[in-house]
């Protein structure tokens, strides 16, 4: 099944013209009118904040720091790890080199 999707107007007359559909003449359709809500509908505004007075204190602080806690057990001292390192160097024998043709 094809569906062909259209906006449009109702004319003074209480009617819907609806042209160049994509289905060939003499073929049966259904058709379902629904009534659209606009999206900008006349009267609301649209920015309703615009013009409002912002102010903010801090605004680069961490919010709420006093509301993050964790038990002793879990803390980290600053510059440890929680675990063993991984090594910072690979071996060069375990990367892999492409081989290219008359290169040895």
């Amino acid at each position: 099944m094809q569906a062909y999707r259209v906006a449009t107007t109702v004319d003074k007359g209480k009617r819907i013209l609806i042209e160049q559909v994509p289905f060939e003449e003499g073929r049966p359709v259904e058709v379902i009118v629904l009534e659209r809500e606009l999206m900008f509908p006349e009267g609301k505004d649209l920015y309703p904040l615009r013009g409002t007075t912002y102010r903010y204190d801090s605004p680069t602080e961490p919010v709420a720091v006093d509301d993050w806690e964790a038990s002793p057990s879990t803390r980290i001292p600053m510059g440890s790890t929680a675990g063993p390192s991984p090594p910072l160097v690979s071996r060069a024998s375990t990367l892999w080199r492409p081989t290219i043709p008359g290169d040895s």
